[in-house]
């Protein structure tokens, strides 16, 4: 049996002409649906395009689609599915495209013209955590230094073998382990078991995507970024620390280093780090 024609709707309310009224539960937030419009028949292109919007499409009287999307970032509908089906579908691909992830890509922050891994261990989100480990930058006579009324922070800092910028020492980790591999390049193997500690006792000052230039499509890196700071300097594990720091590669360097805008960090460890200066009021 035909169906009658449907009069067109937008969110509630009916535009024109007879037939039966969409509810308001039918309709996908942000879209505006022409409901039945009476059998189309759809031409043009595919319309699976990386981040199209179904453009270049003309209807025309005939047999074939019964429903067709307006507005809205989803693919006009060219099937007989029932409506809630293609809602459903309407809304996977409108969600896909607010977040600017195509079918072709798995990074959350859109395509950056890589396909594969990269030089990343696997595809999707590659974990790491950066531990930021401070303390307070002191004159020969024990004071706090300071730059106007803030008080000046010291981080600690590694350079890897033939790099000219500095960087937290942190990465990834071997599965099933809690250091990562940078920072135990740095550290005596006695001292791992401490530091542990002190990293579950941190403050967590940042987690999520990170902008790195080894990102791609398909792999990505996303961090935990902890704060470790000690605000004595006659601190017990202070002193421990330093006298464990050691560089296994003697071309890598590691050395605490005055916190400002200026640091020679990776740009990406900048911004980590300028968060931990605005957590203790310290200058950067």
């Amino acid at each position: 049996m035909k169906e009658p024609p449907v009069g067109r709707v937008s969110g509630e309310e009916t535009l024109q002409g007879p037939g039966v009224r969409k509810e308001p539960s039918e309709l996908v937030e942000g879209q505006q649906w022409l409901g039945y419009v009476g059998p189309v028949e759809r031409t043009g292109p595919g319309w699976l395009q990386r981040g199209g919007r179904g453009r270049g499409f003309q209807e025309r009287s005939g047999t074939g689609a019964t429903c067709r999307e307006v507005v809205g970032d989803g693919p006009p509908c060219g099937d007989r599915r029932p409506r809630r089906a293609v809602a459903r579908e309407e809304s996977r691909l409108v969600r896909h495209s607010r977040t600017h992830v195509c079918e072709a890509s798995g990074n959350p922050m859109g395509r950056t013209g890589l396909r594969g891994r990269g030089s990343l261990c696997r595809f999707g989100p590659n974990h790491t955590l950066q531990p930021v480990i401070t303390r307070w930058r002191r004159n020969q006579d024990g004071a706090i230094c300071r730059k106007g009324i803030k008080k000046m922070l010291e981080v600690l800092v590694v350079r890897p073998p033939r790099s000219e910028s500095w960087a937290l020492p942190g990465g990834s980790r071997e599965p099933g382990e809690i250091l990562p591999r940078k920072l135990k390049q740095v550290l005596r193997r006695e001292f791992w078991s401490s530091f542990q500690n002190l990293l579950i006792q941190g403050t967590e000052v940042y987690k999520g995507y990170v902008d790195d230039p080894r990102n791609t499509d398909n792999a990505w890196i996303e961090t935990v970024a902890l704060s470790i700071h000690f605000p004595d300097q006659s601190d017990m594990d202070l002193k421990r620390l330093n006298s464990h720091l050691h560089t296994c590669d003697p071309g890598m360097s590691v050395q605490w280093q005055v916190v400002d805008k200026r640091i020679p960090l990776y740009a990406n460890h900048k911004t980590i780090l300028q968060k931990v200066a605005a957590l203790f009021g310290a200058f950067y």
